[in-house]
């Protein structure tokens, strides 16, 4: 395992099927602490992502943080459509989804295609993969693995 948190950048970065996020996270992070995924609460699942999300925050200008934070007011989720996704989501839903969205930003190859965040590459028991290739048999570069589009 190169890097303990891979399906959580892969996941943030849509390269897993997203179906409930936190329902989604709680299967990936059970896996990655070896724990049933009953163990694993909402504030658990918030907890986590922090904690893998605010060292990015503390390293990039404080623009970024201060954006991070008042995207987190519940005046403003109307911006990303809340309201028509269904019931409102919870401060835990709230947060992770702004977590999840600065992990999609964050640069895992340097401009040489080098990796500077080793990641392992999606793994179809944990979450069903997203393919981004257009026929079936088609080869799909997934961060760094080869992975064969099944026909």
């Amino acid at each position: 395992m190169k890097n303990s948190n891979s399906h959580i950048y892969l996941y943030a970065k849509g390269h897993y099927l997203s179906k409930v996020m936190m329902d989604d996270l709680q299967v990936i992070l059970a896996q990655r602490n070896a724990v049933d995924s009953v163990y694993l609460q909402d504030h658990d699942i918030l907890q986590i992502i922090l904690g893998i999300t605010v060292p990015f925050l503390q390293k990039k200008d404080a623009h970024m943080l201060e954006e991070f934070l008042l995207r987190l007011s519940p005046t403003q989720n109307w911006r990303y459509d809340w309201k028509s996704r269904g019931p409102v989501p919870t401060f835990e839903e709230v947060l992770v989804s702004r977590c999840l969205l600065v992990l999609q930003q964050t640069e895992v190859f340097d401009g040489k295609g080098n990796a500077i965040i080793p990641l392992d590459p999606p793994d179809p028991l944990l979450l069903p993969i997203k393919f981004h290739g257009k026929k079936e048999g088609a080869v799909d570069l997934v961060r760094g693995s080869l992975a064969v589009i099944p026909a």
